[in-house]
């Protein structure tokens, strides 16, 4: 399975916004 940079940067900014949206803001 390879992904363009492109795509590898959505999902680590999907990745990101789930974390913060779990534990980041109170």
């Amino acid at each position: 399975m390879t992904m363009t940079p492109a795509e590898l940067q959505k999902l680590n900014a999907l990745k990101l916004l789930n974390k913060m949206k779990q534990g980041g803001a109170p």
